[in-house]
This record gives structure tokens, C-alpha cells and sequence, in this order.
């Protein structure tokens, strides 16, 4: 009677511990979906969407404006569509409200653009920027859904403009990137 006894209160205690020696996976990877804004020369600028597959995660954004008639604003139209890779180094839950993760991301954008001048008003021909980079990043996540990503990396940007020297059309710059979005 008394080994069954003892058998039952192993179970029980087993039953009781083995949940608590359980990994939880940290909120980034739970929640593994977010929407919300980005503004960075490397992702773009504009509304974002974010996908993670285990450790590394797809982000998009896209960005338009479009003001035809406004003598105030020095573009008439202006849109972008950017893509953005990241892969976690580190990530975790420091509490119920803090989490994060630090990453290396790499993306590029296209935008294209007709600017006004401001002084003469006159509306200049179409053009296209090209845009590609890599870096490094963090993500503070609050009450394990919203989210503030910042970046830094570095980007090179060609805007073609017909040159026949294409180091006249380059751009090589650090730049820092930041957004705010919600993790489902």
C-alpha cells in the first residue's frame, strides 16, 4: 500500500515539474506576424508587413503619395516598394512586458518619383532610385505585441540620371532605420 502511495506522489510530482522545465518560445517568434510602419532609406517608407519562419522573418513595405495639385509639397508623385531579409542572432522574453531580439537584416527598394520644383513650379521628368543594403538591428517588444524595430546599416543607392559614369550616379551611406508595429 505505502509503494503505491509513493508511486502516485512521483507521478503527481512529475506531472507538476515537467511543465516548468518546458521551453516557452519567446513572444517575437509566437507572435510571428506584424503590420504597422517603417521608414528607412534600406526597407522604405510606407506600411509594412512582417512574416518569421523559426529564426529568420520576410518584411515588406510599400509607400504612396500622390499630390496633383498642391503648389507646397516638392513631389507630385512618390511611391516605394521595398523587401527586407532578417536573421536572429539573440532574441528573448525578459519579463510579461519587455522582449526582444537583435538581427542581422539585408533588403533593398525601388521608388519612383516625379518632384516639382519648388521655386518655378515646374514638374520634372519621372525618375527611379535603386536601393540595397545590409546591417544590423534591434527589436523592443512591449506587452509581448507591439513592436519597435530600430536599424543601422549601410546602403548604396544608384539613381540612374543618364550618365555614362556610373560612380557619378552612386550613393554608398549609413543610415538608420525605425518602426512601429503590431505583432499577431
Amino acid at each position: 500500500m505505502k509503494t503505491k502511495y509513493i508511486f502516485i506522489l512521483i507521478v503527481l510530482t512529475c506531472l507538476c515539474v515537467l511543465p516548468l522545465a518546458a521551453e516557452e518560445q519567446p513572444s517575437y517568434m509566437l507572435f510571428d506576424q506584424s503590420l504597422g510602419g517603417q521608414i528607412g532609406e534600406i526597407s522604405g517608407y510606407g506600411l509594412s508587413y512582417q512574416k518569421r519562419f523559426d529564426q529568420s522573418a520576410i518584411q515588406t513595405t510599400l509607400g504612396f503619395f500622390f499630390e496633383g495639385n498642391s503648389l507646397i509639397t516638392t513631389s507630385v508623385l512618390d511611391f516605394i516598394i521595398g523587401v527586407e531579409y532578417q536573421r536572429t542572432i539573440y532574441g528573448d522574453d525578459f519579463g510579461k512586458w519587455l522582449g526582444g531580439q537583435i538581427y542581422l537584416f539585408t533588403g533593398g527598394n525601388y521608388r519612383g518619383y516625379i518632384a516639382r520644383d519648388f521655386d518655378t513650379s515646374v514638374i520634372q521628368p519621372y525618375s527611379s532610385v535603386f536601393t540595397v543594403g545590409a546591417g544590423i538591428g534591434i527589436e523592443v517588444l512591449l506587452f509581448h505585441h507591439f513592436s519597435i524595430p530600430i536599424e543601422l546599416g549601410y546602403a548604396v543607392v544608384w539613381e540612374p540620371r543618364g550618365s555614362t559614369d556610373l560612380i557619378e550616379e552612386l550613393k554608398v551611406d549609413l543610415h538608420p532605420q525605425v518602426g512601429l508595429r503590431y505583432r499577431f
